[in-house]
């Protein structure tokens, strides 16, 4: 398994010396090493967590629905307060995707993550969509005032509910990340068919593109634009990566953090 590992980020390095522009989609796979659970490992993903914490909630995925967050939403600020709001540091990957910025090979981050770990990383904003919003804002639910920060930290580290400070509204305040039955950003919409339709590479990490419409990015690119997963599992859109009829899509299976880590010494990056 290491050797083909070793193989795959050899041809990874080839294709990283050609490209002119790439496009990096993310989730949680890449801030695991942060110390953020990913969603739907087994035994200790988040989904599985809440499902022990909370066993009287629909689903796990209720504790995410904007319409539960209205109703209760001091389940979602625990679970933020545990898992969010510590002192978390960018991974490997994420200063692989910065270093891919420095290079001027990067056009776009789409990340489903709302930790804020790419910028922190050093990647500047408008390199980055954050497609599910991000921690790093809030806004009262009611008037959309936005809130401030350091005081709504304040607020959930002390294990209670941030309210609107604007006289005569006691509305929650909600973080700036995209619920379940809330719709994405324009601004995703608008830049995904030409940044997609641009780039020479999409890389893949972390994340198991199951949840529409993100999932669907990788439909946007070209059929001529190559493609690498970096993951611990292969996904769908993958799932011929080892047929006879592939010829563009590369498939780096294991921890992703090794695997970039392999990639940037292969491709001479690994003084940078």
């Amino acid at each position: 398994c290491v050797c083909v590992c070793v193989c795959m980020c050899v041809c990874v390095s080839c294709v990283l010396s050609c490209v002119c522009v790439c496009v990096c989609v993310l989730r949680k796979g890449i801030s695991v090493a942060a110390g953020i659970p990913d969603y739907r490992s087994p035994g200790s993903g988040i989904y599985e967590l809440v499902k022990k914490q909370y066993p009287n909630l629909p689903s796990p995925q209720s504790l995410f629905s904007i319409e539960y967050f209205r109703e209760d939403p001091r389940p979602y600020f625990t679970l933020t307060k545990e898992r969010f709001l510590g002192n978390l540091t960018p991974t490997r990957a994420h200063h692989f995707i910065n270093l891919l910025a420095k290079k001027k090979i990067l056009l776009r981050c789409y990340t489903q993550n709302v930790d804020g770990l790419e910028q922190q990383a050093g990647l500047p904003e408008s390199s980055v969509l954050e497609a599910h919003g991000s921690i790093r804002t809030a806004a009262c639910l009611e008037c959309q005032t936005k809130a401030d920060m350091q005081q709504f930290r304040a607020t959930i580290m002390d294990g209670g509910i941030p309210h609107c400070s604007q006289p005569g509204c006691e509305g929650v305040i909600k973080p700036g990340i995209v619920f379940y039955g809330e719709s994405l950003s324009q601004a995703f919409h608008h830049m995904a068919p030409s940044d997609m339709s641009a780039a020479d590479l999409v890389i893949v990490m972390g994340t198991s593109l199951r949840v529409a419409p993100f999932s669907m990015l990788l439909h946007k690119a070209r059929p001529t634009t190559a493609r690498l997963l970096l993951n611990m599992e292969m996904i769908s859109a993958f799932d011929h990566s080892e047929k006879d009829s592939n010829y563009r899509d590369v498939a780096v299976l294991g921890d992703v953090q090794a695997s970039v880590a392999t990639i940037s010494q292969k491709v001479g990056w690994d003084k940078n």
